[in-house]
């Protein structure tokens, strides 16, 4: 069976999918296909391209993914991602989409037609750093005719070409929605980010209800956007909250094959 995973953004709260995908691999379950916007593209680029969720946690806290994302936080003017395509350079054999180990899918804005698009070819490092500009924090990314911002901001959860041609798709969300006490809105800052979740959540909710099979990493949600200090706290606890649900669809997914082995016999 090809299973699929889809990892949202999130800024740190993506470092949740390195947890994920440890699950994954101690339980031995083959993942065919990623598609990935923002952070998960990150995770997912670097996973396709035969990285262990150690290596990746590694690669996080060595490369120190805030130094990637440290220039948005300044108020002075937008960032720009070039540290955050080194760092996809320097840990991939290939620099494009296709050249990796499993089919991936990188979601991008296209900011001049107003349009979702998912990448499945070209250069990696570009469509990682187009699909990680958060707007109003980084510059747009060119890549060919078209500027590219943030895949999180119209698709956080790309599903779509996953459901195309894999038998089982899971979905993985990082990113806190229902209630939230207003008493910590006080700040800019705050209220950014409150608006920031809002909007993704609203587009990721229909999204994960295509899913087979939905992961919500509540642990997740209490970390803020520029948490990537504490990569290494969300991930572990995101493996563990993961764990026993991915279990349980291992199993279920095992039961499934071999009611078809019974049945084909």
């Amino acid at each position: 069976m090809k299973i699929g995973i889809s990892l949202c953004g999130g800024g740190a709260r993506g470092m949740a999918h390195i947890g994920v995908l440890r699950a994954i691999e101690e339980l031995e379950m083959e993942i065919h296909a990623i598609a990935g916007a923002s952070a998960g593209s990150i995770v997912g680029a670097l996973y396709a391209g035969g990285k262990q969720p150690e290596d990746i946690l590694e690669v996080a806290k060595k490369s120190s993914f805030i130094k990637a994302f440290k220039p948005g936080i300044r108020w002075t003017g937008l960032g720009d991602l070039s540290y955050l395509e080194s760092i996809i350079r320097e840990n991939l054999a290939f620099d494009t989409i296709e050249g990796q180990g499993k089919d991936l899918y990188i979601a991008v804005t296209n900011l001049n037609t107003g349009e979702p698009e998912f990448l499945d070819s070209g250069v990696l490092s570009k469509a990682v750093a187009a699909s990680s500009a958060i707007p109003f924090v980084f510059k747009p990314v060119q890549i060919g005719d078209y500027h590219y911002i943030d895949g999180g901001f119209m698709i956080n959860l790309p599903v779509d070409p996953l459901i195309e041609q894999c038998d089982v798709v899971i979905g993985v969300n990082v990113n806190a929605h229902g209630y939230r006490t207003v008493r910590e809105l006080d700040q800019v800052f705050e209220i950014g980010q409150r608006c920031f979740d809002l909007v993704l959540w609203n587009n990721t909710r229909e999204h994960l209800a295509k899913c087979h099979t939905a992961l919500e990493i509540s642990s997740a949600y209490d970390y803020m956007v520029f948490d990537f200090g504490k990569a290494e706290e969300i991930a572990e606890k995101a493996y563990h909250e993961a764990r026993p649900q991915l279990e349980n669809l291992r199993n279920h997914l095992r039961l499934m094959h071999s009611g078809e082995d019974h049945h084909q016999h």
